[in-house]
């Protein structure tokens, strides 16, 4: 065993000569009586050094002559529009609400963002006081199609096409249509909450 992988080393690892024929391949010079053997290179080191050069030029034909691949530029713009489009699905995956997962919103950026969908859309039925003109009421005690943050949801994204309301979920996104309702919402219990105080005011006042 130990002759045979003496063989494999000396025929394709190493290709040294044994040490009894180490004069042959003795070169003249002496550096502080340190002696240096002309061996040739190994066969592993000759025939990876030739593999890079076949590299090379399959490398060049590959990318530079045929352009069959992306240079590095392409590669990292590649990278950059495929990470972009994984933080797009991200983003719409966060985003995605439905009538049987929404829920009410009540912070400041929320809010604002549903008043501004409202004003930039002209949403002349709601008004700045949701108060109604072509559309019905929505400060008052009556839901014609139901209350609450889910029937909203539900009204604004489908519409009611027999009472002229048309569907909004081809111009606003789950997200800005939970915005949207969210608003409306608490912009009616403020005004109900106002009308309520006015109404025990003027009672008190005429007691």
């Amino acid at each position: 065993m130990l002759q045979l992988w003496t063989r494999f080393d000396r025929a394709i690892l190493t290709k040294a000569v044994t040490v009894e024929k180490e004069a042959d391949v003795m070169l003249d010079h002496n550096y502080d009586g340190i002696r240096e053997l002309d061996n040739n290179l190994p066969p592993w080191w000759v025939w990876g050094f030739y593999l890079t050069i076949i590299f090379a030029f399959v490398y060049l034909a590959h990318y530079h002559l045929f352009r069959t691949g992306p240079l590095q530029t392409e590669e990292y713009n590649i990278a950059m529009q495929a990470a972009d489009q994984a933080k797009a699905r991200e983003l719409k995956m966060k985003d995605f609400v439905s009538a049987e997962t929404i829920t009410a919103l009540n912070t400041p950026e929320a809010l604002g963002a549903g008043k501004e969908f409202m004003r930039r859309t002209a949403w002349l039925a709601m008004e700045a006081e949701c108060g109604g003109s072509v559309g019905p009421n929505l400060t008052d005690d009556f839901w014609i199609h139901g209350g609450g943050i889910k029937n909203m949801f539900k009204v604004i994204t489908e519409g009611v096409p027999a009472k002229g309301m048309i569907s909004w979920k081809s111009q606003l996104t789950p997200k800005q249509i939970q915005q949207v309702a969210s608003f409306i919402l608490t912009k009616r219990e403020v005004i109900l909450r106002w009308k309520r105080n006015r109404k025990v005011t003027s009672m008190l006042m005429n007691h």
